[in-house]
């Protein structure tokens, strides 16, 4: 059994919206929260054994009534969630995790469910997918 840390920064850019954040260890619930209401610092280890290995994470609780657009359609205010500072085992991933995640979202049900680059930045209600091999260590090594 590996035992696996994983570090990162959870933070809002409207900490009055109660948005949900839930992670993921191959399905099942490592980290959750109701009310991002403050910046987080998010410690948690992994316990895996050799096999393929997927680390996702959802924000949920997010409305259309949470952003405020203009008549010229610019977005004047907007409640997101914010993963910064991501690492695994002991490394901070930063571009490596954006090329090795996928973000799927339906736009808060404006249009059909989508997939797109994440960037560090939850804009939708939806969910990302991180993939990646055990042990860690060799992951990153083969990877970086």
């Amino acid at each position: 059994m590996h035992k696996v840390p994983v570090t990162f920064n959870l933070s809002s850019s409207d900490y009055t919206v109660p948005l949900t954040f839930t992670m993921y260890h191959n399905k099942k619930v490592v980290y959750h929260i109701d009310h991002v209401a403050y910046l987080k610092k998010v410690n948690i280890v992994l316990e895996h054994t050799d096999e393929d290995q997927e680390l996702s994470w959802e924000m949920s609780g997010k409305t259309l009534e949470h952003t405020i657009i203009d008549n010229k359609g610019n977005i004047l205010r907007d409640a997101a969630l914010m993963t910064n500072n991501f690492s695994l085992d002991g490394r901070k991933l930063e571009q490596l995790l954006i090329d090795n995640c996928v973000y799927y979202h339906d736009s808060n049900g404006t249009s059909n469910p989508i997939t797109t680059t994440y960037n560090n930045y939850l804009g939708w209600n939806g969910k990302v997918i991180f993939k990646f091999t055990a042990p860690a260590y060799i992951w990153l090594l083969k990877n970086w």
